[in-house]
């Protein structure tokens, strides 16, 4: 029982405490992007995902 569900805090699955914890940041951006109308998210915050969107593209094409 205890350790299965990553939703709840314990040794198996601490959790994450910045957005840079994910694995995958770009996911998880267009979560925080799909959801902002919610939350109430400013203009600054919309140009950090545009910005972080150009740099992981630039990322992904010097890797590959």
């Amino acid at each position: 029982m205890y350790g299965h569900f990553p939703l709840f805090h314990n040794h198996f699955y601490p959790s994450p405490k910045y957005i840079s914890d994910f694995s995958n940041i770009s996911a998880q951006l267009q979560i925080y992007r799909r959801f902002s109308k919610y939350i109430g998210a400013t203009p600054n915050i919309s140009a950090i995902f545009e910005i972080y969107q150009l740099t992981d593209k630039n990322r992904h094409n010097i890797h590959t």
